[in-house]
């Protein structure tokens, strides 16, 4: 969508440096190197092909002149799996990839020299990207545009769609609620994350408190009923089974006193 809006007519010289190197109709998915026996690496056959099939012990490849072909694991070299012809890229880190990838199909070029002549087209092509790249361009839906001017866009849009998400939020009234069980729809990835966490958190917390107030509740229970229950003439101290004498002993003391008069 946004490559469509950005398409720029570009120079005579930007329209020679943007038409890529051929590459088939049909794009390979990638290259198989492998050894029909103890060779060395520089005559191992290689291959291209359509489609694979990876099984324990075996790789039944569809090469791209329609043949089946049947490789042990064991045989397998190297394998490379191509990238999409028209993949995006937009980003610091595609440089940096392409880079590499450069370098390892040089390299693997040298190491299997049957692999040269397949590997020249994308090496070849690499080069392009990178250099289109570091002119400020990029890919983006199959067409070159301004890096800059996409990530610009890009951002708009993106900051145009929370706006309108986040107005028919209040005209709906749905996402208010602080406590709401779900993030609102314009919360962005890391504020819907830190708001689920923060969610996960407080139901935590409620179940943490309801089950203290079981808790002490059980054992309110438990303490009421011990002092409630009546205690049995077994378990009564002596003292409190002794008949009362203090009557007794104040008759006793007034009589004698009578006495002695």
């Amino acid at each position: 969508m946004f490559a469509s809006l950005l398409l720029c007519v570009l120079d005579g010289h930007s329209q020679t440096t943007a038409n890529p190197p051929a590459l088939p109709t049909i794009p390979a998915k990638g290259m198989v190197a492998y050894k029909l026996h103890k060779q060395d690496d520089e005559f191992a056959p290689c291959v291209e092909y359509s489609s694979i099939e990876n099984f324990p012990l075996v790789a039944n490849m569809i090469t791209m002149d329609r043949r089946f072909l049947s490789v042990q694991q064991g045989q397998i070299a190297y394998r490379i799996d191509y990238p999409a012809p028209n993949e995006e890229l937009l980003r610091d880190e595609d440089i940096t990839r392409l880079e590499k990838r450069i370098k390892e199909y040089e390299t693997i070029s040298k190491r299997f020299r049957y692999s040269a002549k397949l590997l020249a087209p994308w090496i070849a092509r690499f080069r392009h990207e990178l250099d289109m790249m570091q002119q400020g361009l990029g890919r983006a839906e199959g067409h070159w545009i301004p890096r800059a001017s996409y990530a610009y866009e890009r951002d708009r849009e993106h900051l145009r769609a929370k706006f309108e998400a986040r107005k028919a939020e209040i005209l709906h009234g749905r996402g208010t609620d602080p406590n709401a069980e779900t993030p609102p729809l314009w919360a962005s990835a890391l504020e819907a994350q830190r708001l689920a966490q923060q969610l996960a958190f407080r139901k935590a917390f409620k179940e943490k408190v309801a089950a203290k107030e079981v808790e002490r509740a059980e054992e309110f229970h438990r303490t009421t009923d011990s002092k409630l229950t009546p205690k049995s003439a077994s378990r009564l101290a002596p003292a409190e089974l002794a008949p009362d004498t203090s009557l007794k002993i104040d008759g006793e003391l007034e009589n004698s006193g009578n006495l002695q008069r």
